[in-house]
């Protein structure tokens, strides 16, 4: 993390901006005190996709709308629920 002034930032505020954008974090000072963060924008897509491939480690993937007629499976399932080892997502 790389601790800048306020007069530093205006004067190079597109070297700063291009840094930020490359996944550095900026903190900006004002008289050696801390005001503030340039952080990079978070990308909501590949958040999305990583939960769902952590998710994917953990559910049962199935077809729900098809009733389960094997009591073995059924019986299976409630006990994996109920360890926890499987994300409900409703």
């Amino acid at each position: 993390m790389e601790k800048i002034g306020v007069s530093t930032l205006r004067e190079n505020l597109s070297i700063f901006l291009k840094k930020v954008q490359k996944g550095q974090v900026v903190t900006i000072t004002s008289r050696g005190h801390e005001m503030a963060r340039l952080v990079p924008v978070e990308d909501k897509k590949e958040k999305s996709r990583e939960f769902l491939r952590k998710l994917g480690k953990k559910a049962i993937i199935g077809d729900i709308l098809s009733p389960i007629e094997n009591a073995k499976l059924v019986a299976a399932d409630k006990k994996l629920r109920q360890s926890k080892k499987v994300a409900t997502i409703w």
